[in-house]
């Protein structure tokens, strides 16, 4: 199913149901589907192996997506590159139970766990812990599911799209895709965000189960660490002199290693831990930690 404008249905606007999956459906707008209220999903999906991408779902009066549970739960649909937007419901709404597609069910919580009984196994979304502006560029770090591709999105919260932790989407804006390491980690840095605005993300797996939209998180400056490093020749703390002259050169090359407070308020490494980050001195002796995480 290709290029359609579908509106204005009185239950779902394509319902992904009595047939084998399989479907490639792209490039459609649907909107202002369920106006009898009863069936009031963009797009409702009750089998496997679809690939719903570059799509429009917007002024539905439930979700966008959502994607059945219980029993014959549909799985391993890739849900890829879709805007939303003003929808009654969440952007992307992974039924837990049968039948509980048909008006969606709200944000899951996170469980670290996959069960063939929810919608694409109840894929956890990803935690976005840091979203920081540098005057160019956005970057924005979190965590999910080992080397599944995450999906960022500029978001606007809306109606119905409460989660645990807040608003959870609506995706209006595709911004890319990272992959995250095995851990799970992830980084991503774009241009077409900026400081107040918000964003969140999906995560898709292996085979293609995608999850719900994470919580929203809004953009704020960069966190950033800097300083000089110096040799104080003649040993009077800077009570004479100034940085860089010649009683204090600055001293290019070191390394200088940041960690995070272990508790006890010393910088001595003894409870630190491993360092957040490691970079060296500049040629002016200078260095500078940016984006550092908001913990």
């Amino acid at each position: 199913m290709v290029g359609n404008l579908i509106a204005d249905n009185g239950a779902v606007g394509i319902d992904v149901n009595a047939t084998v999956g399989g479907h490639t459906i792209e490039n459609n707008t649907v909107q202002n589907s369920g106006l009898l209220g009863t069936q009031t999903a963009g797009l409702r999906m009750k089998n496997h192996d679809n690939t719903v991408r570059f799509n429009v779902f917007q002024n539905n009066a439930g979700p966008g997506i959502s994607v059945e549970g219980g029993a014959g739960a549909a799985l391993r649909n890739l849900l890829s590159q879709n805007e939303y937007a003003t929808n009654g419901g969440l952007s992307i709404d992974l039924a837990l139970l049968a039948g509980a597609d048909d008006l969606g069910v709200g944000g899951n919580p996170n469980d670290a766990a996959t069960n063939v009984t929810h919608g694409n196994v109840g894929l956890d979304h990803p935690v976005i812990t840091s979203a920081q502006h540098d005057g160019a560029t956005t970057t924005v770090d979190g965590t999910t599911c080992g080397v599944c591709r995450v999906e960022v999105y500029r978001v606007v919260g809306g109606a119905g799209d409460a989660g645990p932790g807040g608003d959870h989407g609506e995706g209006v804006e595709y911004l890319g895709f990272t992959s995250a390491n095995p851990a799970g980690d992830f980084s991503f840095a774009t241009t077409l965000v900026g400081l107040a605005d918000e964003v969140s993300a999906i995560a898709i797996n292996g085979t293609n189960n995608s999850s719900e939209f994470g919580a929203n998180v809004t953009v704020v400056p960069a966190r950033t660490i800097t300083g000089t490093v110096f040799e104080d020749v003649v040993g009077d703390a800077l009570a004479v002199g100034a940085l860089a002259d010649a009683d204090n050169p600055a001293v290019p090359g070191v390394t200088v290693s940041l960690y995070r407070d272990g508790g006890d308020g010393i910088p001595d490494g003894g409870d630190d831990g491993a360092p957040i980050a490691t970079t060296a001195t500049n040629a002016s002796g200078q260095f500078t930690f940016g984006s550092l995480p908001s913990d």
